[in-house]
């Protein structure tokens, strides 16, 4: 009798623990489906918040209130540079952008590369020249350039600018991809058109490397975006960084005293430069604002390198714009040769702070040349960093 009794029971408890059994492992398959879901879910935001190209990072109060936009050009991956640029960018209380600079290893710049090539192998209608067919002009890369005549109607207007020069229709460009042997490296032009022969001679900064061709389209990427996106010629004023500076702790005093001198029609300045001494411009005016001298002094440019700190404003991002992206100019050197040159022949009216009041820190290999970077050092009255 006792045993008829606790067969039922027995199956009931067999019943119900494989119940359970069953339960718990469809909450297990459950959980990790969720979780796996969860992980898409995440790592898909993830990648979305990386691709963003402009990343913006704000304080409550913008003490350089003539100074509409400032953006940071940063490779992504370089996290320690950016890290140490919030360091600063908190210190002064600025807002700025974080810009995601091109790497030279990505197709975009074998592209480019294969259209200075082609411009320069197929576009002598660019050219001042009297050589009557194509071999002897290329024989004579000495010629200047047709520069576009509608350059400052354009720069002053209002009209939409493209990256791309209507000069040229990129479309037709034949491009290099994995079945064609990769561009044969180039040198780099000087003055208007000027080529050296490539050698094993010839000086490094003189060779046209994929990385200045990335340098060149990160600056001109933002540019771009300055030209087309500010509206009004007041303030109408623009920043761009590179990720690897340091600023005088009393940098907004200093702009705030020099801003005021600048004529109407400016087009870029230089807080900082290199490899030149821009003392030799004309002095705008003397400026003795600031307790500890030297003073920072506003002079014209006279031949400013480097590219890691200077102020555009918004006719200057578009005549800046409409040089840098005309063929033949286009790519064709450093991207600071290139400044340096359009201010040399008097097609930018540039400006320099002298002393620098932000200065590269050359801490880190340069994303650029060999190294930390050019030989060039300058330093900081009072530095962030000291």
């Amino acid at each position: 009798m006792k045993i008829r009794l606790s067969m039922p029971y027995t199956l009931r408890s067999l019943r119900s623990q494989k119940f359970i059994s069953i339960v718990m492992l469809l909450c297990m398959i459950l959980s990790t489906v969720l979780c796996l879901y969860l992980d898409t879910i995440l790592l898909k935001a993830s990648q979305q918040l990386e691709s963003l190209h402009f990343l913006e990072v704000k304080s409550p109060v913008n003490p350089l209130d003539f100074i509409e936009q400032i953006y940071v050009l940063s490779l992504p991956e370089r996290r320690s540079r950016r890290e140490a640029m919030e360091k600063l960018r908190l210190a002064l209380g600025l807002n700025w952008s974080y810009v995601d600079a091109f790497p030279a290893d990505v197709p975009l710049v074998e592209r480019i590369m294969n259209l200075v090539s082609f411009v320069r192998d197929n576009y002598s209608m660019f050219f001042k020249s009297e050589h009557r067919n194509t071999s002897e002009f290329l024989n004579n890369r000495t010629v200047s350039l047709f520069w576009p005549k509608n350059i400052d109607e354009l720069a002053i207007s209002f009209q939409g600018l493209d990256i791309w020069s209507s000069d040229l229709n990129i479309s037709k460009v034949p491009f290099g991809n994995s079945s064609i042997t990769p561009s044969p490296p180039l040198a780099c032009a000087t003055k208007d058109y000027r080529i050296a022969t490539l050698s094993s001679a010839l000086p490094e900064h003189l060779v046209l490397t994929p990385a200045r061709v990335a340098c060149w389209h990160s600056h001109l990427y933002v540019i771009h975006k300055i030209a087309n996106s500010l509206k009004s010629d007041n303030p109408g004023a623009a920043l761009i960084l590179e990720d690897d500076v340091d600023m005088e702790k009393d940098i907004v005093k200093q702009l705030r005293s020099l801003w005021p001198l600048l004529p109407p029609r400016w087009d870029i300045i230089f807080l900082g430069h290199c490899w030149s001494d821009e003392r030799k411009g004309r002095l705008l005016m003397q400026n003795t604002s600031i307790e500890v001298p030297p003073y920072p002094q506003l002079y014209t440019s006279s031949s400013p390198k480097c590219t890691h700190a200077y102020a555009l404003s918004r006719i200057g991002a578009r005549r800046l714009l409409l040089h840098l992206r005309y063929p033949p100019f286009a790519y064709s050197r450093a991207i600071d040769q290139a400044f340096s040159w359009l201010i040399e022949s008097r097609r930018l009216n540039s400006f320099s702070i002298v002393p620098s009041l932000v200065v590269q820190r050359k801490i880190e290999k340069s994303d650029v040349v060999p190294g930390f970077g050019s030989k060039w050092k300058d330093r900081l009255i009072n530095g962030i960093f000291g």
